[in-house]
């Protein structure tokens, strides 16, 4: 977030973790997540696998934000 963003936007809405090779995002506070590849919703507590452009709704509001992930594989690009 910005330096103008309001505190309650400043917290944490999930974390990354790297599992068995896959990247997942785990979801803590967003209610309305969905993704829009697998077309489910992901409550908070719920991993989704992160891959190369893979859309992400950050809420089901008309105007809502869609991420969509530019992603390597785990290691891609670093150097031996």
């Amino acid at each position: 977030p910005g330096s103008g963003s309001a505190p309650d936007q400043k917290k944490p809405v999930g974390y990354f973790v790297l599992h068995n090779g896959e990247w997942l995002f785990i979801n803590q506070t967003l209610q309305e997540l969905v993704d829009l590849d697998a077309r489910r919703h992901c409550p908070p507590g719920e991993a989704v696998r992160l891959f190369n452009g893979q859309r992400l709704q950050l809420s089901r509001e008309r105007q809502a934000l869609v991420s969509i992930l530019p992603f390597e594989a785990p290691g891609a690009g670093v150097p031996q």
